[in-house]
């Protein structure tokens, strides 16, 4: 679905959207010193499935998604440096690659932009 937002809608779309109302608050999550392992794992997937499909939409949170893989990439538990290395290949991949999403999740929702 959240696909679908992005490939369908303008950039102020998916600002408003995805980054500012899912993203950041993950990131934010991510970085926290007081969020859970368990919470961490799931934090880092969603921050990985953003990544992916956002694309240069992300450049302004650069040095933020940086933080959050190098916290990653630190962290005790192997877990959550495996998936810092999954934030980074989804990060790249993200930049590099165009995300399409399939026709049916592409009719779910049309953006209306003003």
């Amino acid at each position: 679905f959240t696909a679908s937002v992005v490939a369908k809608c303008d950039g102020a779309m998916v600002k408003s959207i995805l980054l500012e109302n899912i993203f950041e608050p993950l990131l934010a999550l991510g970085l926290s010193k007081d969020t859970s392992v368990h919470k961490l794992e799931w934090v880092m997937v969603l921050l990985g499935s953003v990544v992916r499909i956002s694309g240069p939409h992300l450049l302004p949170y650069e040095s933020e998604i940086t933080r959050a893989i190098d916290a990653a990439l630190e962290h005790d538990e192997a877990r959550i440096r495996k998936l810092g290395a999954k934030l980074i290949r989804r990060s790249i991949r993200g930049l590099s690659e165009s995300y399409i999403a399939s026709r049916a999740s592409s009719t779910l929702l049309k953006c209306n932009t003003p």
